[in-house]
């Protein structure tokens, strides 16, 4: 395997419930007309998340989603296909009379106990119909699941029929109080946490979902009820109740908007339940409209993500490893990973759930990114739910151990939170996680992060101006630097690991070695057998590599098996190839293990075969431990000296010190020599050899090529990213052919990326290179995040680059027929880069359909609406943890406000517009402010009408729906700007220029967020000649199309309504700094979850929301809530009245 193998004996945990709130896989990609959307889910658990991308997509837009899910647990699709063929066969209606059904589905999927009837259903009604029509292809083909889904070989299939009613207890404990159930609250995470340890506790003392107590009754009427099949056992026990501690239904719902209320009495589970359930039934009936309409497919996959992943990589004919390295389709399994050719081996959207805690993201990265198309709007998501680094801010170069940058030119992709300095997604509940609940002693911490990928010059509209973006050709590098980048990457996992045997070198992966003739040649240790002993496969023609196979008595595991299961813990292993004379332990982690016993294949060929034992750890066989190894140290010395060893990974860990205890200090289970029967070589692994798939390679992510010192820019390729078209507005503006373009990447010692040069050479008769022998000045400016522009007199050249680059620190060096052009690269905390255009908005596939590039999607009627008045505390917390300590280090400096950086004084502007709808303004508290009036100096440019606040479910934030009126000379015309202006209840928004080209920027990606209503042909987006969003940044002149303009005005506010045809609807987000790559401020937060009331030394008004180190008084009846003067708590006291007790 490409992954760990570890010994699990323990219980084989069963996850039937997702840990985390339901995820929107389309929230960064705007699916099109008519067009196919491919995403691949690896790691999928239960259907909560494809349910809810449904849902949040009910417009369809003609287009199908085609779904490849992925799980190692045959269970988790025995769950899923249950319930969604359940939903297609029970044919919902938008009506109530489908409520008694989704009850009953409700029940089956989420309760630990249900009553005989709903037990009848499962068993007697639909597992019985699915198990008739899995019995084969055609039959499953036929029946009316067979259009939706589908299964990536015949094995996948036959395990839907498995599943099983069994007596199981539960057993243990609930011995602390977990946190993780927060996140489904969003932004009210604290005020969530007693309600949802009072869910978890209820789930587990009733097995019924806390809140649905007339289930509770439903179940003591039938003396408990019967165990649910769909909660099934563990894979390796399968009597055994496995469903871990920790896990409950209503986690992975989108809870936030139970919590909105502003009374102090805590959210009762039964609020919760219903909100729960009612989203449940509106995702079920979502599904039943995409299935009625084929919109819908699914792929099934049951096996391991990283050796699916490399199998699809195999798929498009362009694999980045041998189909040796993932041949088997899980651990402990000896079933060969065969896949349907016709499976989609290109995606749009890729999630991987939180696979990386599992396998780490340098195996989750190569696997996954060959499979992301190469377009613009294509995302892949990466999901952790461990804290990896002390400090949050140090995430990204811990979880890579190495220079962010560096290995996204690497691998073609990057954290948007390392290029784009914004996001909407709130790290709220994970920064004040530790300070609620520190992590028990014995475990991890957590840390829940959400990294989207994507590639980093897909942002940039210049790079998209001529068309779709083709991807870079390879770039290059220096050899010894790329060398140097990966010994240093490889010394920091081994630090990591902490594991000796590693990081002694030992010369085996020495390639000259790997490639040369195994037979005859000289080795560090002495030269090999010779020619005159028999061959090892009965041939003296051996490859370079072979595969061995170790098979293990059964009487040798008694290590593990003779222990209690629980006190076996998880302790890795590892082959290695040793002789005891001549040199030290060879150590091979990526080996396969199953259970069984080697035959030979019929042909005389050295291919072997296997009978595998079911029965696994529980059977009678041996265990055959098997992987590819170098030919050569098998023929070194004599044959009786060369072993083979089963080895316990080394560690400072209790799973592996109680063995060395046992084993002594290397930690062998078991040992043979070359000569053993125990020891067989083949010359392939022991099952068919995946067949090859014909099909042509496409264009793959960018990646890196190394090249020699005297590397000439004559031997590059042409570029196809850009054209390099010259100015449109020049008369003598041509466009120069036999132009080629190459990029070089230099690297610093400490191997972090010191540049890039991209060299443009030109034809010796061309324009340029005449310009250039005269000695033509040449003028450089950086134009976009990506892109540098070259003048030369009437001639212009555009340049672009992989990655963000700082123009203000070019340099320019050229000759009479080439240019290079070096610049360093930019990230989110430096200048440059999308700093020019925070909020970039993309054509994402080139026929004029937008998208904000890096702010997600929100269908605003469909986002729980915060209902006024609110609770204070809660807002202010979720503005206060937006900022990071940078921000309030400038706040509390003596700098005047006209000075500080404009992107800080628009993160402190966009609160108010929330604060003021809510009677909380700073300067006016207890006034309801809907109009505010953006001006810069004393030009009035845009009036911003806010209409609600409303919770933004895929971020854990909130965000305010208003409109937008530009003050064009149209709209000045129209004598409707003097009587708004006039209105009592308004506001001013004084920016200066850098603010608001700010402004310009966050406008359009604001709009196009949140837009229903597709651009016209005549849109201005599409016909400016600058191809430039916004389009305009300065004051008086609209950033945006005019296309919005009346749609959705049913929701302006009404006595706004004149202005109407020239508004145009957006969601204003909070932005958030990003907490993986900046230090956040927590200075504000609660220290537990038993107060309410902010850490610092500072107090807030609980009517008008002022903040203050002194002097507010406290309610002298409940002694809870302080106010700043008298007149504050009579204005107040209306409503405090009535949760106010002594």
């Amino acid at each position: 395997m490409l992954t760990p193998t570890v010994v699990d004996l323990a219980k084989g945990y069963f996850y039937p419930f997702g840990n985390t709130p339901a995820v929107n896989f389309l929230r960064d990609y705007r699916p099109s007309n008519s067009d196919n959307v491919d995403i691949l889910a690896l790691g999928c658990g239960d259907a909560r998340n494809l349910l809810f991308s449904l849902w949040s997509e009910h417009k369809g837009n003609g287009c199908k989603f085609n779904f490849t899910i992925c799980d190692l647990n045959p269970a988790v699709f025995a769950r899923n296909i249950f319930l969604l063929s359940a939903i297609q066969t029970l044919s919902l209606d938008a009506g109530d009379a489908d409520h008694d059904l989704l009850s009953r589905l409700w029940r089956i999927y989420y309760h630990l106990f249900i009553t005989q009837d709903d037990l009848t259903f499962v068993v007697q009604q639909h597992v019985s119909h699915l198990r008739a029509v899995s019995g084969s292809l055609e039959a499953w083909l036929q029946s009316p699941f067979g259009s939706v889904f589908h299964f990536s070989n015949q094995q996948v299939r036959q395990n839907i029929a498995s599943l099983r009613v069994g007596d199981w207890h539960i057993n243990g404990r609930i011995a602390r109080v977990t946190s993780h159930g927060m996140r489904s609250a969003g932004a009210h995470s604290l005020e969530s946490v007693d309600s949802m340890n009072q869910a978890l506790h209820e789930f587990w003392k009733t097995g019924v979902v806390a809140g649905n107590f007339d289930d509770v009754a439903m179940l003591r009427r039938e003396n408990g009820g019967c165990v649910n099949p769909l909660i099934s056992g563990s894979p390796t026990c399968p009597t055994e109740f496995a469903v871990p501690y920790g896990v409950e239904p209503l986690i992975g719902y989108h809870l936030a908007e139970a919590f909105s209320s502003t009374q102090s009495v805590p959210t009762s589970v039964d609020v919760l339940a219903k909100l729960a359930k009612s989203q449940f039934f509106d995702w079920c009936r979502s599904f039943t409209l995409c299935v009625k309409s084929k919109s819908v497919s699914i792929m099934c996959h049951t096996g391991e993500a990283i050796n699916f992943a490399h199998a699809l990589q195999d798929l498009r004919g362009s694999p980045t490893l041998p189909a040796d390295t993932h041949r088997y389709t899980k651990p402990w399994c000896a079933t060969q990973l065969l896949l349907e050719p016709t499976l989609t081996s290109q995606f749009d959207i890729i999630d991987t759930s939180n696979i990386i805690d599992y396998h780490g993201i340098l195996n989750v990265l190569p696997a996954v990114t060959p499979l992301l198309k190469h377009a613009p709007c294509s995302i892949l998501y990466l999901e952790s739910l461990l804290q990896p680094a002390e400090k949050h801010e140090s995430t990204l170069e811990t979880l890579l151990h190495a220079n962010v940058t560096t290995i996204s030119l690497l691998l073609g992709v990057t954290p948007m939170g390392h290029i784009l300095d914004t996001t909407t997604d709130s790290f709220e509940s994970e920064e004040i996680f530790d300070r609620v609940c520190p992590p028990t002693t014995g475990y991890l911490a957590q840390l829940r992060l959400r990294i989207p990928f994507r590639s980093a010059f897909h942002g940039d509209r210049e790079l998209l101006r001529d068309g779709p973006c083709k991807p870079f050709p390879l770039l290059r590098i220096n050899p010894q630097e790329l060398a140097s980048f990966f010994k240093q990457a490889y010394l920091s996992m081994f630090r990591e690991a902490e594991d000796t045997s590693i990081r002694n070198a030992t010369g085996l992966w020495d390639v000259p070695l790997l490639r040369a003739d195994p037979r005859g040649q000289m080795t560090p240790y002495g030269r090999t057998r010779s020619r005159d002993e028999s061959g090892m496969l009965g041939s003296d023609d051996l490859p370079a590599i072979v595969h061995v196979a170790l098979v293990v008595p059964r009487s040798k595991l008694r290590i593990f098996t003779d222990r209690p299961a629980d006190q076996v813990g998880t302790p890795g292993l590892r082959l290695t190839v040793f002789n005891d004379q001549l040199f030290d332990d060879f150590n091979f982690y990526a080996i396969d293990t199953f259970f069984g016993r080697l035959k030979e294949a019929p042909a005389a060929n050295g291919e072997m075969t296997i009978d595998e034992d079911p029965q696994g750890w529980s059977g009678t066989s041996d265990l055959i431990v098997t992987c590819a190894v170098p030919t050569w140290p098998l023929l070194v010395g004599n044959r009786k000296d060369v072993c083979l060893g089963l080895v316990v990974n080394s560690n400072a860990s209790f799973d592996t010190v109680q063995y060395s205890l046992h084993l002594g200090f290397r930690t062998q289970v078991f040992t043979a020599n070359l000569d053993s029967n125990h020891v067989k070589i083949f010359a392939r692994a022991p099952t068919k050899a995946v067949p090859a798939t014909a099909q042509p390679p496409q264009d793959s992510a960018m990646c890196i090529d190394s090249i020699d010192d005297d590397f000439q820019v004559s031997e590059e390729k042409p570029a196809p990213v850009i054209s390099n078209k010259g100015s449109d507005d020049g008369p003598n503006s041509t466009t120069e052919s036999a132009e080629t373009i190459s990029w070089v990447v230099k690297l610093k010692n400490d191997c972090t990326v010191q540049s890039i040069a991209a060299t443009k050479a030109f034809a010796p008769t061309s324009e340029t290179s005449h310009a250039l022998r005269k000695g033509t000045a040449i003028k450089i400016s950086q134009i976009s995040p990506c892109v540098m522009e070259l003048s030369l007199e009437q001639l212009t050249h555009r340049i672009a680059f992989p990655y963000p680059i700082n123009g203000m620190k070019a340099k320019l060096t050229h000759n009479s027929v080439s240019i290079e052009l070096s610049a360093p690269t930019s990230n989110s905390i430096e200048v440059g880069g999308y700093a020019m255009n925070p909020f970039p908005v993309i054509d994402q596939n080139g026929t004029g359909d937008f998208l904000a590039w890096g702010m997600g999607r929100v269908d605003i009627d469909r986002q729980p609406l915060i209902k006024l008045p609110v609770d204070h505390l809660w807002l202010v917390g979720m503005f206060a943890t937006a900022s990071t300590r940078a921000d309030r280090a400038l706040n509390l400096s003596d700098m005047d406000y006209s000075r500080k950086p404009a992107m800080l004084k628009l993160r402190e502007g966009l609160p108010l517009l929330f604060m003021g709808l809510v009677g909380l303004h700073p300067r006016f508290p207890g006034k309801i402010f809907r109009l505010y009036v953006l001006t810069e100096g004393d030009k009035v440019d845009a009036f911003i009408i806010s209409n609600a606040i409303h919770h933004d479910r895929d971020s854990g934030s909130i965000f305010l729906d208003a409109f937008v009126v530009p003050l064009t000379p149209e709209v000045a015309g129209s004598g409707l700007i003097q009587p708004t202006l006039n209105a009592n209840r308004k506001e001013t928004i004084e920016t200066a220029r850098e603010e608001m080209i700010l402004w310009k920027h966050l406008i359009p990606a604001a709009v196009e967020r949140c837009r229903t209503w597709e651009h016209k042909e005549t849109c201005e987006y599409k016909i400016n000649t600058t191809n430039t969003i916004p389009l305009s940044t300065f004051a008086c002149k609209s950033p945006i199309c005019t296309c919005g303009n009346g749609q959705d005005t049913n929701h302006l506010p009404p006595e706004f309504n004149p202005l109407a045809a020239f508004a145009t609807r957006v969601a204003i987000p909070i932005i958030h700094a990003i907490s993986y790559m900046v230090a956040m401020m927590l200075d504000k937060l609660p220290n537990s979850t038993s107060s309410q009331t902010p850490a610092s030394p500072r107090d807030i008004c609980g009517h008008c929301g002022s903040v203050k180190f002194s002097g507010l008084k406290a309610c002298t009846r409940c002694e809870k809530v302080k106010y700043c003067n008298h007149a504050c708590q009579k204005a107040a006291w209306q409503e405090h009245k009535k949760v106010c007790k002594r």
